[in-house]
């Protein structure tokens, strides 16, 4: 519901692809609850506020969903795609995963049992946790919804095992793309020595990065 692309993966995809069709020509809108104070003036690109309430938040995720679907209904659009929280779309891309997936591994982070016990609590008990869940369950098991798209297997294996009724062939894996322009093998020489200077690393120190 924001269109916040230095906010998210999810916003950042939505961005590319965006500008990806209307280059090929395309008309593309995008629906959000929020956007950029200064939306990007791209060409063939049209950006439409959803009005809901920003609170309480599981009364702005179901009046989003619903309101979305109701103001796509009156554009003569060809597809439909939602990376968020919407009923009645074409495509589906649960971006982010299957919740209650990602659920279990989130109290899983918590080491201390008291602790995860205290989040699972605090999840129960939440109004929003519940309208997603059951959102999210009505997007992959909608007749609606003509086809999903999983960013990895891995994805794909957990909407398999948490919603049975989905068909294998209606899950297509499409996975993130990587702009070469900015992130490239030759990059390497160009900004190697420059870092390992600001690290004050010699030649034969070795240097390791994690990224996660």
């Amino acid at each position: 519901d924001r269109f916040l692309p230095r906010k998210g993966g999810g916003e950042r995809y939505v961005q590319i692809l965006a500008k990806g069709l209307a280059q090929e020509g395309h008309d593309v809108t995008i629906f959000a609850r929020r956007f950029p104070v200064s939306p990007p003036n791209d060409r063939n690109i049209h950006y439409h506020v959803v009005k809901v309430p920003g609170w309480p938040g599981f009364l702005r995720v179901l009046l989003f969903a619903r309101r979305c679907q109701k103001e796509a209904k009156k554009g003569s659009f060809d597809i439909v795609h939602d990376v968020g929280h919407m009923v009645g779309a074409d495509i589906f891309n649960p971006h982010g995963g299957v919740e209650q997936v990602w659920l279990q591994r989130y109290f899983a982070s918590y080491h201390h049992p008291f602790h995860r016990f205290l989040k699972r609590i605090q999840r129960l008990f939440s109004p929003k946790e519940w309208a997603v869940i059951l959102l999210q369950k009505r997007q992959f098991l909608s007749d609606k919804t003509r086809h999903i798209i999983a960013i990895s297997p891995m994805i794909k294996t957990h909407i398999r095992s948490r919603y049975h009724g989905v068909p294998e062939d209606k899950i297509t894996i499409i996975q993130n793309p990587t702009d070469l322009s900015r992130f490239k093998p030759e990059n390497r020489h160009v900004f190697r020595e420059r870092e390992r200077n600001k690290l004050g690393l010699k030649n034969d120190d070795i240097a390791i990065l994690f990224a996660g």
